[in-house]
């Protein structure tokens, strides 16, 4: 699994393959995976669970727990960049097969499972503040797409310049943020 990551995150998803993967787990056959995987997309299946399963874990024991949505929300981006400055390779690799995996048909192969798992609960958050008159009026669905993006973004930054000061950006993020949902 850290090996499917490590490949995903540094070569990107259509550059990933079973060899590549052998290689860099130091094993001696493709057998070694495919005994356990029939295909790339059981494999990256599989990964992004893991992937997914993880970042949750780690967000949700940092996102301090509140009944102020404006609050949640800037705990939640604090705690989103703190989990892309410690595993940026997960950041990464979350990313990449978000983005760029498929089914043979073409298809995206994680659409719902990406718009569930990482949008759905963050629209469901903004939609409640804003019934709650925490938030001003908004497409929830379209602003927790920003989000997301910012944060995708942000991920790609970090790979590109691991000394990037993530203070600001987490101070930044969470201003721009605030104004946007116009939280009071």
């Amino acid at each position: 699994m850290d090996a499917t990551i490590d490949v995903i995150a540094e070569l990107g998803y259509s550059r990933t393959s079973f060899a590549r993967i052998i290689d860099k787990a130091g094993l001696s056959s493709t057998r070694m995976i495919s005994y356990h995987f029939e295909s790339k997309s059981e494999l990256i299946m599989v990964t992004l669970m893991a992937l997914i399963d993880h970042h949750d874990r780690f967000v949700d024991e940092r996102t301090e727990p509140t009944e102020d949505r404006a609050a949640l929300l800037q705990s939640f981006l604090r705690a989103e960049i703190s989990y892309l400055a410690t595993h940026p390779r997960h950041g990464r690799a979350l990313a990449e097969i978000a983005t760029h995996a498929g089914n043979e048909d073409g298809s995206p192969m994680f659409e719902l499972v990406a718009h569930d798992l990482r949008l759905g609960r963050l629209t469901r958050q903004l939609t409640q503040g804003q019934r709650e008159g925490r938030f001003a009026d908004f497409d929830a669905e379209i602003m927790a797409r920003t989000i997301q993006h910012a944060l995708e973004e942000l991920a790609q930054q970090l790979a590109d310049d691991p000394n990037l000061d993530l203070q600001h950006y987490a101070d930044e993020i969470i201003r721009l943020f605030t104004r946007a949902t116009g939280a009071v």
